[in-house]
């Protein structure tokens, strides 16, 4: 089931991958032309919070296995079929008439078109949804760690901490850096300058098209589990 996730979070990473080229077109001609960059940066948006719910869907599994609680897989596939709904449902709300996404020349963050009535209002609620699913997160790796402190000192818990190391080591690093993004940008009010939101999108295009590959290969000569 690990990697069925995994494999979630791959195709919808490849969508992020997408909205950053037509992004990025936009950027070097200066233009946003047809309302493509618009729909890319909601496009982005929506990949990165969507993740969130397939981060939080990884962790619970990890606890599932390694706490040996033997959650039933039609729950993980129920929590993967949401995480598309979220998808779908967040993408075409803000290409409607009731909120979008406006692109500024020289500047890369996303911002919500306020001529449109819920743009601010929908933008805040996938915000706190998001948040919330990586405090959620969070806590699923606490009761990892926990658990493994408890149990690390039979040979057999030695044995099981090696095996799950990897994808703990996966798990822990893309939740670090996704906190790590979410707090600059929904608190830490960085500068309006080029060079700040130049260096934040950076950040996230790194965070969501280099690390996870890179992170996969560390999982290659994991078992595959049922």
């Amino acid at each position: 089931m690990c990697y069925r996730i995994l494999i979630q979070m791959g195709i919808i990473q490849v969508s992020y991958g997408t909205g950053v080229l037509i992004f990025g077109i936009c950027q070097l001609v200066n233009e946003d032309v047809f309302h493509l960059g618009s729909y890319a940066k909601n496009l982005m948006v929506t990949v990165v919070r969507t993740e969130s719910f397939f981060g939080f869907v990884l962790a619970l599994n990890r606890v599932s296995i390694m706490c040996q609680l033997n959650f039933s897989k039609y729950l993980f596939v129920g929590l993967m079929f949401f995480s598309w709904v979220f998808f779908f449902v967040h993408f075409n709300l803000f290409m409607s008439p009731l909120a979008a996404y406006v692109v500024v020349m020289s500047s890369f963050m996303p911002i919500p078109n306020t001529t449109l009535p819920y743009s601010i209002l929908f933008n805040s609620l996938a915000g706190y949804i998001y948040d919330s699913l990586l405090i959620l997160t969070f806590i699923n790796y606490v009761i990892i760690v926990i658990h493994l402190i408890r149990m690390k000192s039979g040979t057999t818990a030695s044995e099981t901490f090696k095996s799950e190391a990897k994808i703990l080591l996966y798990a822990g690093i893309r939740f670090s850096l996704d906190a790590i993004l979410s707090i600059l940008f929904h608190y830490a009010y960085l500068p309006n300058t080029f060079v700040c939101n130049f260096i934040y999108q950076m950040g996230c295009d790194l965070n969501n098209m280099f690390v996870p590959p890179l992170l996969n290969l560390c999982l290659h000569s994991l078992r595959p589990d049922p």
